[in-house]
């Protein structure tokens, strides 16, 4: 649905935003995956709620 898709693209910049904190604070890939993974995993399932 519309509402879905709007929250998933808002929260995606939000994702995006912590990935480059990680790049800069060189946490290093596993921490970087970890991040990608729970974050896309909790942006589905706010925007099928």
């Amino acid at each position: 649905d519309v509402t879905g898709v709007e929250i998933a693209g808002a929260l995606k910049n939000v994702l995006a935003i912590a990935a480059g904190i990680v790049e800069g604070m060189n946490l290093g890939n596993n921490c970087m995956a970890a991040l990608v993974a729970q974050g896309c995993s909790e942006i589905r399932w706010l925007a099928t709620k």
